[in-house]
């Protein structure tokens, strides 16, 4: 493609002026005339035609050239800003001249001397360049200050953010890996659950297929045997009437019998072989056998060998899941591990947290503890009853208790909403605020202590969990939800929040 040629301000020059249009008009004969020099032209010619082709117009009021005429106020625009340029950079006045010595407060530029004679300038609105300069870098540098201030406060966020995100991404991370063990934890005791399930099904088949098979087996013998029996019956029926009626069944198997017995004895007295008395004797006892015989009959099928199927389905999720509450624990507060003080580590668990001197890189928000080394539990309270056990052992700096929900967990903040009892510098206390410690008088030392909160009558209460003696009773109306609080400054003993046992309770409604 050609370029286009690049127009200059020869192109939109009047032909009588020769000078960029000023108000051009457009006449009939197409020609663009600056106004001011077509009336001089008419008025000196004493007609109305075109100073270019004399062509007479009929409009003594020719209109404008709008598209012209904005092209060429462009184009005069850019010729003073270019005459200023050029004049501030020389240090002139665009309009006189002059060397620029002062400044006007009230157009706010720079001027001659020559400026303040037309405008009347009073003294304090004129005043010298060096002067007025100096106190207006005094004024960007007073403006500079907070911009730089906001610009490092928001280069410090931005630190914070790109650090919160990373840390987001890791817990995401981490807390992924202790969901995907506790799940392969549940999964391999439902695995095992079903093949101790599966193992006794396969027993009670066996047991019973093998009782089934022995059956079978008799039956089959009494099969075998009615069949000699009919086979026998239908050879006697078979023979002639005489014989039949002299000798009947009977008589004629012992015949056999006999018969066999002296031809025994002949191979006997023979051989003198030992074998043939076995055999003789045998069948002697199965002639004996048939002739006493008389058919057993057949049994029912019993429902004992059948599989109970009842018994290895009926309520099986419910037995496995009251199976699985025995075994695993019930924490009933689990921490918070975003409202943890960075010198407390809060174990994977959330049950237990301790005190690590190596101070943790960890995201400050509202809800993180930055004056006490403090964490809250993950659920508030605001109705019914609560109760939570924790073990501190021998933890030389420790406090549990309730926090309301408003108050501050920073340095500076309310004093008050903090119901706690706690050991420090070898005393037991009480309190209702960080500031205020009440002393306690503990016969022994505590191992294990017991909070109960009742949000309904407004009473937080704490008792030696393993004597089963009361430390002190908080009564208090609680306006607004409050957490568990707890507070470990010890770095050889964890606070840990202890199990408790889980029931199911089985009710049965009549309709």
């Amino acid at each position: 493609m050609a370029n286009r040629p690049s127009l200059t301000e020869e192109d939109f020059s009047c032909p009588v002026c020769c000078d960029v249009f000023q108000d051009p008009v457009l006449l009939a004969c197409s020609h663009s005339i600056c106004r001011p020099c077509l009336l001089r032209f008419w008025g000196q010619r004493q007609a109305r035609e075109c100073p270019v082709c004399r062509a007479v117009s009929a409009n003594p009021e020719p209109p404008s050239n709008i598209v012209l005429k904005g092209m060429c106020e462009a184009i005069l625009n850019e010729r003073r800003q270019r005459a200023a340029r050029a004049f501030v950079e020389a240090g002139l006045c665009g309009t006189h001249g002059d060397k620029l010595t002062h400044f006007c407060e009230e157009e706010r530029r720079p001027a001659c001397l020559k400026c303040r004679v037309p405008r009347r300038h009073t003294g304090s609105s004129f005043r010298p360049m060096q002067e007025a300069a100096s106190e207006h870098k005094k004024e960007f540098k007073m403006k500079l200050k907070p911009l730089q201030e906001k610009l490092k406060s928001f280069e410090d966020v931005k630190q914070s953010f790109e650090h919160t995100a990373e840390y987001i991404k890791s817990q995401a991370e981490q807390t992924e890996h202790l969901i995907k063990e506790e799940f392969e934890k549940l999964h391999q005791f439902l695995q095992d659950e079903e093949a101790i399930r599966l193992a006794a099904l396969k027993e009670e088949e066996e047991q019973s297929s093998q009782m089934m098979k022995k059956k079978i087996d008799e039956v089959e013998s009494e099969i075998v045997s009615l069949s000699d029996k009919i086979r026998a019956i239908e050879e006697e029926i078979g023979s002639e009437d005489l014989s039949f009626l002299q000798f009947g069944e009977q008589t004629i198997l012992l015949f056999v019998c006999l018969y066999n017995l002296l031809i025994c004895c002949v191979i006997a007295s023979m051989y003198r072989h030992i074998y043939i008395y076995i055999y003789f004797f045998f069948s002697l006892s199965s002639a004996l056998c048939r002739l006493q015989y008389s058919p057993l009959e057949p049994e029912p099928i019993s429902g004992e060998l059948l599989i109970q199927v009842a018994k290895h389905l009926s309520n099986i999720m419910f037995d496995v899941s009251q199976k699985l509450q025995t075994m695993v624990p019930y924490n009933p507060v689990s921490l918070d591990p975003n409202t943890a003080h960075v010198d407390l580590v809060v174990s994977a668990d959330l049950s237990s947290v301790a005190f690590c001197e190596e101070r943790q890189v960890l995201p400050s928000t509202p809800q993180r503890f930055s004056g006490y080394t403090s964490v809250l539990g993950s659920e508030g309270f605001n109705s019914g009853t609560h109760c939570w056990d924790v073990e501190v052992g021998d933890s030389t700096a420790w406090a549990v208790g309730v926090i309301a929900e408003s108050m501050y967990r920073k340095k500076d903040g309310p004093k008050f909403g903090l119901w706690y009892v706690g050991f420090y510098n070898g005393k037991y206390g009480k309190g209702c605020s960080p500031e205020v410690l009440t002393l306690l008088r503990v016969g022994q030392r505590i191992q294990k202590i017991r909070v109960q909160l009742d949000c309904d009558k407004g009473k937080v209460s704490f008792s030696d969990a393993g004597r089963h003696t009361c430390l002190h009773v908080f009564k208090q109306n609680f306006s607004e939800t409050v957490y568990p609080y707890f507070y470990n400054h010890c770095k050889l003993h964890p606070l840990k929040i202890l199990p408790m046992r889980s029931f199911v309770t089985v009710e049965q409604f009549s309709s």
